[in-house]
């Protein structure tokens, strides 16, 4: 039997926030910069224990995957790894709310997405198999096409503001092709 701990305000603010931005604010995930404004910052020991808490998750979820059978594990680890990814993926933007990091959890989804897809694309005989994955593949691209755009338009937008050009907006946005 694990003895229980005494739990820190800042390890339960941390998870709270980390909580939120997983499962109870889609709209954070795509609001842009509106969405990151409103973010209040977490701190790093917040950040670290929250970081812990994922880790000790994702080991439980392998072990929740460890009594399956060999094809269903596979998925069941890909998924609990993709899960994981996205977690970390979205502390890190509450952590530090730039446009790298809101990109980064947007690779991680895809990513997260492409793996399960590609471990479910294993159970199929070869013709089926291979137009899966070339499907996941197409996808994964796709979805990193967009993001790269939308990060590129974010880093540029930010620059605008920075530079002052808030005023000229007409002549800022134009340097990108939207």
């Amino acid at each position: 039997m694990v003895p229980f701990r005494r739990v820190s305000k800042s390890f339960v603010h941390g998870l709270a926030v980390v909580f939120v931005l997983v499962w109870g604010a889609p709209a954070g995930a795509q609001g842009g910069a509106q969405a990151s404004d409103q973010r209040v910052a977490m701190s790093n020991a917040d950040y670290v224990a929250a970081k812990r808490h994922l880790s000790t998750e994702l080991q439980a979820a392998k072990v929740a995957c460890s009594t399956q059978t060999t094809s269903r594990r596979e998925v069941c680890v890909a998924d609990a790894e993709g899960k994981d990814w996205i977690a970390k993926a979205d502390l890190e933007v509450a952590y530090r709310s730039v446009p790298r990091s809101r990109a980064d959890a947007s690779l991680a989804r895809a990513d997260a997405r492409f793996w399960v897809a590609r471990e479910r694309c294993d159970d199929l005989a070869l013709p089926a198999r291979t137009a899966c994955r070339e499907q996941a593949n197409t996808e994964r691209a796709t979805a990193r096409d967009q993001i790269a755009a939308q990060r590129k338009r974010e880093e540029h937008d930010a620059s605008c503001q920075a530079n002052g050009a808030r005023s000229a907006a007409s002549a800022c946005a134009a340097t990108v092709t939207r």
